[in-house]
Protein backbone atom coordinates (compact mmCIF):
# COMPACT_ATOMS: atom_id res chain seq x y z
CA UNK A 1 0.00 0.00 0.00
CA UNK A 2 1.07 3.17 -0.92
CA UNK A 3 0.41 6.31 1.16
CA UNK A 4 0.09 10.06 -0.97
CA UNK A 5 -0.38 13.47 0.75
CA UNK A 6 -3.60 14.93 -0.51
CA UNK A 7 -4.86 18.47 -0.38
CA UNK A 8 -8.50 19.52 -0.77
CA UNK A 9 -9.97 22.94 -0.86
CA UNK A 10 -13.02 24.71 -1.99
CA UNK A 11 -12.83 26.43 -5.73
CA UNK A 12 -14.47 29.75 -6.66
CA UNK A 13 -17.39 28.12 -7.95
CA UNK A 14 -18.11 25.53 -4.81
CA UNK A 15 -16.37 22.44 -6.02
CA UNK A 16 -14.23 20.78 -4.12
CA UNK A 17 -10.76 19.89 -5.41
CA UNK A 18 -8.40 17.43 -4.65
CA UNK A 19 -5.01 17.40 -5.29
CA UNK A 20 -2.25 14.69 -5.27
CA UNK A 21 0.40 16.62 -4.16
CA UNK A 22 2.75 13.23 -4.81
CA UNK A 23 1.85 12.83 -8.63
CA UNK A 24 0.44 16.05 -9.57
CA UNK A 25 -3.10 15.11 -10.25
CA UNK A 26 -5.94 16.71 -9.47
CA UNK A 27 -9.93 15.69 -9.25
CA UNK A 28 -12.88 17.68 -8.35
CA UNK A 29 -16.51 17.36 -7.42
CA UNK A 30 -19.64 18.96 -5.65
CA UNK A 31 -18.56 17.44 -2.06
CA UNK A 32 -15.27 16.27 -0.30
CA UNK A 33 -16.29 12.62 -0.40
CA UNK A 34 -16.47 12.56 -4.09
CA UNK A 35 -13.72 14.68 -4.82
CA UNK A 36 -11.62 12.22 -2.74
CA UNK A 37 -13.09 9.02 -4.54
CA UNK A 38 -12.48 10.39 -7.83
CA UNK A 39 -8.32 11.16 -7.01
CA UNK A 40 -8.43 7.55 -5.33
CA UNK A 41 -9.64 6.29 -8.97
CA UNK A 42 -7.66 8.69 -10.99
CA UNK A 43 -4.59 7.97 -9.18
CA UNK A 44 -4.94 4.03 -9.12
CA UNK A 45 -5.35 4.34 -13.31
CA UNK A 46 -2.11 6.33 -13.23
CA UNK A 47 -0.21 3.65 -11.30
CA UNK A 48 -1.73 1.28 -13.60
CA UNK A 49 0.18 2.69 -16.56
CA UNK A 50 3.58 3.59 -14.36
CA UNK A 51 6.31 0.95 -14.92
CA UNK A 52 9.10 2.89 -12.66
CA UNK A 53 8.92 3.03 -8.89
CA UNK A 54 6.43 5.96 -7.71
CA UNK A 55 8.79 7.24 -4.39
CA UNK A 56 6.51 8.64 -1.51
CA UNK A 57 7.25 12.32 -0.32
CA UNK A 58 6.34 13.40 3.19
CA UNK A 59 4.97 17.23 3.38
CA UNK A 60 4.85 19.37 6.18
CA UNK A 61 1.78 22.13 5.51
CA UNK A 62 1.79 25.34 6.98
CA UNK A 63 0.30 28.55 6.47
CA UNK A 64 1.89 32.12 5.95
CA UNK A 65 0.78 35.91 7.15
CA UNK A 66 1.35 38.83 4.98
CA UNK A 67 0.68 42.65 6.16
CA UNK A 68 -0.58 44.89 3.40
CA UNK A 69 2.59 47.34 3.54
Amino acid sequence: MKNFSVLVWKDDDKYYVAKNLDLDIVSQWINIEDALNNLKEATELFLEDKKENIKEHSYFLTSLSLSNG
